[in-house]
């Protein structure tokens, strides 16, 4: 299971990069803003803590779906 966030992280890679860019165009909330940067540069972390932890605990593999929650909290925060 790990290799597959690998593999999603650096296909992640270039959108965060241009993500993190566009999230201060227009006309949003600095909190909104700050909130999609927190969502595109949280996962990287969280893949990085499954990898440390793999051995100690097998289900921290399943830490980078953290990043959907951190998705869903921006998702919620732009609702009109």
């Amino acid at each position: 299971m790990l290799p597959i966030w690998i593999v999603i992280l650096v296909l992640w890679l270039p959108l965060a990069l241009i993500g993190s860019g566009m999230a201060f165009e227009g006309k949003t909330a600095p909190f909104q803003s700050y909130l999609a940067i927190a969502n595109f540069w949280f996962y990287p972390t969280l893949v990085f803590v499954a990898w440390f932890f793999r051995r100690r605990n097998p289900r921290f593999i399943f830490i980078p779906l953290l990043a959907i929650a951190t998705g869903a909290a921006d998702l919620v925060a732009r609702w009109p």
